[in-house]
């Protein structure tokens, strides 16, 4: 399996298991780059979403109440960010199940547009993810496995 990219475990909690997206040749996870990201790190609402991470692994799991859909055609909610509140702190990810979380990157939601699409380093993050995604349900699909044969200890 050669996706580009490997699978690296962040956290295992009571209720669901974390993973961030690792590409190839890149010596940090997408979690990793999104969270010592200055411009994240000092964000607002930077302590509200790590807040919320933390809940849903370790109290809530991962009901899909507690994220946002963001596929762009809408075929795939599972393609979604966590939704932490009114924030524009953005942080995309693949929603396996309501016991596995992918982490992807993000970054700031600009006060004067509405919509990701309108962003293009919000658009490249997203895209990044979706991708991420099509490739490993293909996968899984043509080699009969399950998500869990492709995760890291």
């Amino acid at each position: 399996m050669n996706f580009g990219f490997k699978l690296v475990r962040i956290k295992v909690g009571k209720k669901a298991k974390i993973y961030s997206i690792q590409y190839d040749g890149e010596e940090n996870h997408e979690f990793h780059k999104f969270i010592t990201n200055p411009v994240v790190k000092n964000h607002q609402d930077f302590q509200a979403l790590r807040k919320k991470i933390k809940e849903l692994y370790n109290k809530r799991g991962l009901l899909s109440q507690y994220f946002r859909p963001e596929d762009e055609k809408c075929l795939n909610p599972e393609i979604c960010r966590i939704d932490y509140g009114q924030g524009s702190l953005r942080l995309f990810c693949i929603r396996w199940n309501d016991k596995l979380l992918i982490l992807g990157g993000g970054g700031v939601k600009p006060d004067d547009i509405r919509f990701w699409q309108e962003s293009p380093g919000l658009s490249v993050e997203v895209r990044k993810v979706a991708d991420a995604f099509h490739r490993i349900k293909e996968h899984l699909k043509d080699n009969h496995l399950e998500i869990e044969d492709l995760l890291e200890d």
